[in-house]
């Protein structure tokens, strides 16, 4: 599990999302910030989740759910 931090405007809020660690470590080589980068704009929209949410929306998702982001998703 890699354990997630995401910072809003209204709070911080930790999740765990199930990943293989080999998936995020290459011992051979260390990355500069301009690779990470690079690489990361190569993930395909597709990928990618990215969600607006209101305060109240929010809100309503952490108070209603166990688990906040399978409410989100």
């Amino acid at each position: 599990m890699v354990q997630v931090a995401m910072k809003t405007s209204y709070d911080i809020f930790y999740f765990e999302v199930p990943c293989m660690l080999h998936c995020l470590l290459n011992s051979a080589k260390q990355m500069t910030e301009q690779e990470y980068q690079s690489n990361w704009q190569k993930v395909k929209d597709t990928n990618q989740l990215n969600l607006q949410l209101e305060k109240s929306q929010l809100v309503a998702c952490l108070a209603n759910s166990s688990s906040p982001i399978d409410t989100l998703v």
